[in-house]
């Protein structure tokens, strides 16, 4: 679980005087049962838009594929011919023709598709979260509220005019999907055919030439990437309100997206 505090686009933390004589305390799933009195300094300012923000784990990412097959190897080009034949007599001797140039060999096929990566796994539903909220006694009356998720607790003073709470739990993201593989290597292109033998003669005929090689073959296509995992739901959010701070419920703005409605009730709250 990931939370952060601040106001709207700044960083607030717990160790400033905003917070004054409320510190941020550490239970297994219970909340404290009193607070030391507060002294609000001259100049203090509490009507500002506080935000409390509480995110579940992101998903895993998703399998790579993998990678094509190796292309087959092109066919062997044909052999050339044997040459023709001279004659070998003392009276009148020739020579044995050349050879036939051997075939070029045939070109490797393509490489096989890579495989597409998996789909990215689910993000992990965001912490549920309780709220209470009373209004405080004095000269300036300040909303005191307070909120905690699992084992970490929050104080807030909030002016009620002007000043807002937000208490948002959300799912955590998900996974990367997963990237494609790649497309296999395209097949070796084919031997060429071997040089036909030269005729039989006075002299023989040369051999013929070899033929080329042919041609390595295409690499396959990559596969897809795989899709992102959907996102996680937030969490429950129950609070409970004193019925003097009933009035201002207004100030108090709670958000989980795809979690159940928050519930609130309102009892007798001593913060």
């Amino acid at each position: 679980m990931s939370n952060k505090v601040l106001p709207r686009g700044t960083v607030f933390g717990l160790a400033t005087s905003l917070l004054l004589g409320l510190s941020a305390q550490t239970t297994p799933n219970a909340p404290p049962t009193s607070v030391p009195p507060v002294t609000i300094p001259d100049g203090e300012r509490y009507d500002r838009a506080f935000t409390i923000v509480y995110s579940g784990p992101r998903g895993a990412s998703g399998m790579d594929g993998r990678t094509g097959s190796t292309g087959l190897t092109g066919s062997a080009g044909m052999d050339g011919s044997t040459g023709p034949s001279g004659s070998v007599g003392s009276q009148h001797p020739k020579p044995g023709g050349r050879g036939g140039s051997g075939g070029r060999g045939g070109t490797g096929s393509t490489g096989g598709r890579g495989s597409d990566g998996d789909r990215g796994k689910p993000g992990g539903d965001g912490p549920d979260v309780k709220v209470e909220m009373t209004l405080g006694e004095g000269d300036v009356a300040l909303l005191r509220i307070r909120v905690w998720a699992k084992d970490e607790i929050k104080d807030f003073l909030v002016d009620p005019k002007g000043g807002s709470l937000t208490v948002r739990t959300e799912g955590g993201a998900g996974g990367r999907g997963g990237r494609g593989g790649n497309g296999g290597r395209g097949g070796d292109g084919g031997r060429g055919g071997r040089g036909g033998r030269g005729g039989f003669g006075s002299p023989n005929g040369s051999s013929g030439w070899a033929g080329s090689t042919g041609l390595t073959g295409s690499t396959g296509s990559s596969g897809f990437d795989g899709q992102s995992g959907p996102s996680g739901r937030g969490g429950a959010i129950t609070g409970r309100v004193s019925p003097k701070a009933k009035a201002y419920l207004g100030v108090l703005r709670l958000e989980n997206p795809g979690g159940p409605a928050p519930v609130i009730q309102e009892a007798d709250i001593a913060l």
